[in-house]
């Protein structure tokens, strides 16, 4: 370069002063023709090249960044040049736009190589899109089109920021030349602190599905193996409590672990799984939270035996007051406002607790030197996390896993302790052995005292056992009680059919009629009343079976909306009388709902009886007869609903294998005569009021065909 600068002088000194003003001001256009060039044209870095999605591309880049709100700007031709530069992952409120609340659009051009842009057009490559927090909520789209939201932005927004989410994109979203436009509408809530705003805190991947979700899999493992050890940890100290209720600090540190544990869990990805009610989860992630510095405290005096003073008390009470009101509250809003103000008194109460360590050490307190640097540990993450809170800081939260270093030494700790004074009971224990001796009498008491206790515990059992069986929504039987039951039932009928010792002709009336039934449009119900709704409606419909069936039948709720009547000996040549009598008690039955008008529902019902062939009682166990009932019932839904269909055997069919051709096909088996199929139907009129109410629900799910529906 500094070759060509010195010819290029030369050349011009051997020029006169007009032809090198001429050369000078060609290249001064020449230069300012490309520059106005370069500024029409569209800059190079408005793309961003992905080369491979195995390993995932991390989007860690400028995206264009605009506030307010327009579903075209989603779209992949949508002009956004002019549209700010911002850095993915921070906040917006820290790049320039400080205090600003509502919607938000970033956008981002990428651009794959032909090979690559086949593979994923072609299903070949399939590609996703990980997220990581968002505040406060937010919908992605991919060439112009949703593929996945976390919260609510609008028209009614609902917050929940923490959620870290895989969302698919699908092929169709590259156009021919390789180019992807992810658009992203960010809703930020006006209760959220000044300084956020948008994805903030992990950086946007893009991959293969399958290697993002192993990835987050293996990312959140260590959260959920800690919540687990200190799960067990409590339980491990509640026993020893148990075993010692005088010694109270095991029974405070296991509050710990269990407080902690919980934490552990809410602040992790795997709260996600434990339900929707975001505030709810929050809420209590941050009850936990405010909750740990009073009973750590409480630890803390107990383990160096420590007479608190009366401030120290009213800090506890402070904390725990504070935590109910955060946890309490139907409202994000308290814990946002206060989590500042209590990382920093959380931290000043860390730092008193490693201070006293500090002074007890140079005392000579072996202990307290053993938690000197957990506590250090301890008051690190808790200044890493306040940070963190405040997106000062790019970083991991500590706060959890360093409270379980600290929980990790403290149950050594106690653990020591407890086996010290275990060996000292022993001891005592072998210096009483002749005062037992004398005490014989009071023991025979205690041992009949504990006789009692047994008895009781006997009860208490047999109570629990019978609450086992019984669904605890209708107070009708459930499934596991059906299980424990019915190979008595099936025993003593094969036996009545085929007793041991002889042919002997079968005794009539000793049939077992499995009858299941299944609740017409139950879910149109539930879209309607809601669950609430429909779990009064099936209250209702359990009572009407109990009203319906002998004393001798058992009524078991089969599941959701399905229900078993298993008719105990009776005659096969009553199943169809039995199931004509339920479909009109069900749908001449009005059931009521608070403030809402009388409804009329219709079930449907498959049945079969056990032995299926009398001829051969062992043919078919109970699990297929119920089978068949339940491919009677997929058959009376087909054909219309508010009906009955019956499978019985036709004892002139060959056995083997009668079940695998009936399974395969009910209607083709009874046209080739294996089964015979008895139909029943009930459509008594309906008053106005009942018909309206129908209408209404297919209104609310038109043409829904579902099988148990």
């Amino acid at each position: 370069m500094g070759s060509e600068h010195t010819a290029f002088r030369a050349d011009c000194e051997k020029l006169p002063k007009r032809a090198v003003f001429r050369s000078t001001l060609v290249r001064l256009t020449a230069v300012a023709t490309l520059w106005s060039l370069s500024a029409l044209a569209p800059p190079l870095w408005s793309e961003y090249r992905i080369q491979t999605v195995d390993p995932p591309a991390e989007l860690e880049i400028d995206w264009r960044f605009r506030t307010g709100d327009s579903l075209a700007w989603a779209h992949p031709d949508h002009e956004d040049q002019a549209w700010d530069e911002i850095n993915v992952p921070g906040s917006f409120g820290k790049q320039g736009y400080t205090g600003y609340s509502g919607i938000a659009w970033y956008r981002l051009t990428l651009r794959s190589p032909p090979d690559l842009t086949n593979s994923i057009r072609s299903g070949d490559a399939p590609i996703a899109l990980q997220m990581g927090s968002v505040e406060s909520a937010y919908e992605v789209y991919a060439g112009g089109r949703l593929i996945g939201k976390v919260g609510e932005v609008a028209p009614e927004p609902q917050p929940r920021w923490d959620e870290h989410a895989l969302h698919t994109v699908p092929g169709s979203a590259l156009d021919d030349s390789g180019r992807l436009v992810i658009a992203l509408r960010v809703w930020k809530s006006p209760h959220a602190l000044a300084r956020e705003g948008g994805p903030h805190s992990e950086v946007p991947i893009l991959g293969d599905p399958s290697v993002l979700a192993r990835t987050q899999l293996l990312n959140q493992l260590p959260a959920l193996v800690l919540f687990i050890t200190l799960a067990l940890i409590a339980i491990q100290h509640l026993l020893l409590y148990g075993l010692r209720p005088q010694l109270a600090e095991y029974m405070w540190f296991a509050l710990f672990c269990l407080v902690t544990a919980v934490y552990v869990l809410l602040s992790s990805q795997w709260k996600t799984l434990l339900g929707t009610d975001f505030v709810l989860l929050e809420n209590a992630e941050y009850f936990c939270l405010f909750l740990l510095p009073a009973v750590g405290i409480e630890i803390f005096c107990r383990f160096f035996e420590y007479r608190r003073a009366s401030w120290v008390k009213a800090s506890q009470v402070v904390f725990v007051l504070w935590a109910f009101v955060v946890g309490l509250t139907q409202s994000l809003r308290p814990n946002l406002l206060s989590a500042s103000a209590f990382y920093a008194a959380g931290s000043l109460v860390i730092a008193g607790m490693t201070g006293t360590l500090i002074v007890k050490s140079r005392q000579g307190d072996a202990r307290a030197r053993r938690l000197l640097l957990a506590f250090l540990l301890l008051l690190v993450a808790a200044a890493n996390d306040a940070a963190l809170e405040r997106e000062l800081i790019s970083s991991v939260p500590l706060l959890g896993f360093a409270l379980g270093v600290v929980v990790a030494l403290l149950t050594i700790e106690l653990a020591s302790r407890f086996r010290k004074i275990h060996v000292e009971l022993d001891s005592l224990n072998r210096e009483l052995e002749q005062r037992v001796r004398k005490q014989t009498e009071q023991l025979n008491l205690r041992t009949s005292e504990l006789v009692e206790k047994n008895e009781e515990l006997e009860r208490n059992e047999a109570q629990l056992k019978e609450v086992s069986v019984v669904d605890s929504l209708t107070g009708l039987r459930n499934r596991r009680f059906f299980r424990e039951n019915i190979r008595t039932d099936v025993a003593q009928t094969n036996r009545l059919h085929h007793p041991p010792g002889g042919p002997v002709p079968a005794v009539a009336g000793n049939d077992l009629i499995f009858l299941l039934i299944d609740v017409d449009h139950f879910k149109q119900v539930n879209d309607s009343f809601g669950h609430r709704g429909g779990d009064e409606i099936l209250v209702q419909f359990a009572e009407l079976l109990r009203n319906t069936s002998r004393d001798s039948d058992v009524l078991i709720r089969w599941g959701g909306e399905e229900f078993l009547v298993v008719n105990r000996f009776s005659k096969r040549s009553r199943a169809h009388e039995a199931a004509q009598r339920i479909l009109s008690a069900v749908s001449n039955h009005s059931f009521t709902l608070p403030e809402e008008p009388d409804l009329r529902l219709t079930c449907s019902i498959g049945y079969a009886c056990l032995p299926f062939l009398e001829s051969l009682p062992t043919a078919f166990g109970a699990d297929e007869v119920i089978d068949l009932a339940d491919r009677a019932l997929y058959l009376a839904k087909r054909e219309g609903r508010n009906r009955a269909v019956g499978v019985m055997a036709n004892e002139q069919a060959r056995s083997e294998l009668l079940y695998e051709r009936i399974r395969d096909d009910l209607v083709a088996a009874a046209q080739r005569g294996d089964v015979i199929l008895g139909r029943t139907n009930d459509r008594p009129p309906m008053r106005e009021a009942a018909r309206a109410s129908a209408s209404q629900l297919a209104a609310d799910r038109p043409g829904d065909e579902a099988r148990h529906d």
